[in-house]
């Protein structure tokens, strides 16, 4: 899988506002998504995505990354997401974990 395919979703979800273009530091598109927990529920997370990796950060002034998944890792890409059943969202799927995103606006509470 390329990060292309990552980028095609991250687009389709600009319709809600999430994500923006015309980047610093060669980042193709970044923004606030809520990513689903491992163990606890949705966490708001800033976004990065640039042509090698896709990297979550706890807010958009952080220095340092909390996850990083690198375009290698990522096997398939699923637009809507199926396991979220709501909202606009994606799905990466790596070997190790399923990273489902979902635009801010899209999740229920």
């Amino acid at each position: 899988v390329r990060l292309d395919e990552v980028a095609a979703a991250a687009a389709r979800l600009d319709s809600q506002g999430s994500l923006g273009n015309g980047l610093a530091n060669g980042a193709q598109r970044e923004g606030y998504l809520q990513k689903k927990g491992q163990r606890f529920g949705w966490k708001k997370r800033w976004v990065v995505l640039d042509p090698t990796a896709v990297t979550f950060y706890k807010a958009d002034q952080s220095a340092v990354a909390s996850s990083v998944v690198g375009a290698g890792q990522i096997k398939k890409v699923l637009f809507p997401s199926t396991t979220a059943s709501f909202g606009v969202s994606f799905e990466l799927i790596t070997p190790h974990r399923n990273y489902i995103l979902v635009s801010p606006g899209g999740r229920r509470s």
